[in-house]
């Protein structure tokens, strides 16, 4: 017999998650640590199981989660904002949705081609238009929707987890992707980037979309820093390889710290609102993130001794396919003509 526990989980594994290979990684953790010469299938689906009961530890790791979080001047999202792959009527976002009443009446569900997930709470028919107000609401939702999972019976339970699956099929933070069909990044639109800095955002910061191997700076009137960097060497037996980044915020100021795939390190520091332009900024480095989107961009500066000339990784998207090149300051901004 195929249809089994441990073969389901496999194949949740290893098919709709990402995660080829956790089921026999997860028994041989088991085994590591309870010191047994051998740990069976059901042994390791009862592992996972009894960790998303209550109490355990991922389910208490969702009770602690946040769908979006505002601290001081930056937004952050899991996925994104904005996405172009979800785009339909707006009428049927909230009309289709699990508990939704009446048509929607706010503003445009897409802008500049992009389906735009700020302001939108599943089951409400009219969005927030505050930032601020709307993450609160969000999170508010998400840990209703948590709560109800963790304590019904299997037939409300799966309902429940359907209605918090589909949010990643409506306007959803979740799911959102800052790229163009090419893979390339984008700027926010102009209303979203109005709505934010009327709330007092100058930065967004988002993952779930791996984009190269280091966190992509977007410049615009909202900073947007891209920091999923999972795939930054699909050579490398974790997709992963020697590549790993550090990103430390504190108000208009975000410095990234870090090592490549070839194991090069990079440093520097950006700013984001009014001072993104400010030269006096103390080690604000204007030439992240400029460049063409759809040619070369600046990606990010390699972390050079004082004395040494500035060296910048330049970087080109096409799909799946990413080219880099090091270059001069002098050379850089005669490449992309600045």
């Amino acid at each position: 017999e195929l249809n089994t526990r441990p073969n389901r989980l496999r194949w949740i594994l290893d098919c709709t998650m990402g995660a080829q290979g956790d089921f026999e990684r997860r028994r041989e953790e088991m085994a590591a640590i309870s010191g047994a010469r051998e740990v069976t299938d059901s042994q390791v689906v009862q592992s996972y199981l009894e960790m998303v009961r209550p109490g355990g530890v991922l389910a208490e790791f969702l009770r602690q989660g946040h769908l979006a979080v505002g601290i001081d001047e930056t937004l952050f999202v899991h996925g994104g904002l904005i996405a172009k792959s979800f785009s339909k009527n707006g009428d049927k976002f909230v009309t289709d949705g699990p508990g939704s009443e009446g048509s929607y009446e706010g503003p445009p569900v897409e802008e500049g081609g992009f389906e735009v997930a700020l302001g939108f709470i599943p089951g409400q028919a009219e969005r927030e238009p505050d930032p601020r107000a709307w993450t609160s609401k969000l999170n508010a939702w998400y840990r209703n929707m948590i709560d109800q999972a963790l304590s019904e019976t299997p037939g409300p339970l799966l309902a429940v987890g359907q209605q918090y699956c589909s949010y990643g099929t409506w306007p959803s933070v979740i799911m959102g992707r800052h790229l163009n069909e090419k893979s390339q990044p984008v700027q926010l639109p102009p209303g979203v980037t109005q709505s934010l800095l009327v709330a007092g955002f100058t930065r967004l910061v988002i993952g779930h979309t791996p984009h190269g191997n280091c966190p992509t700076v977007v410049p615009g009137g909202v900073q947007t820093i891209m920091a999923d960097t999972s795939y930054s060497d699909m050579k490398a037996r974790d997709n992963r390889g020697d590549a790993a980044s550090v990103l430390e915020i504190e108000g208009k100021r975000a410095t990234v710290k870090g090592r490549l795939q070839d194991k090069e390190d990079i440093a520097y520091t950006v700013y984001s609102g009014e001072d993104a332009r400010r030269t006096d900024a103390e080690g604000n480095n204007e030439l992240i993130g400029k460049g063409d989107f759809g040619a070369w961009f600046v990606k990010a500066k390699l972390a050079t001794k004082p004395q040494d000339d500035p060296m910048y990784l330049l970087c080109h998207v096409e799909g799946f396919k990413y080219e880099y090149q090091v270059k001069t300051e002098a050379q850089t901004r005669q490449l992309l003509g600045l």
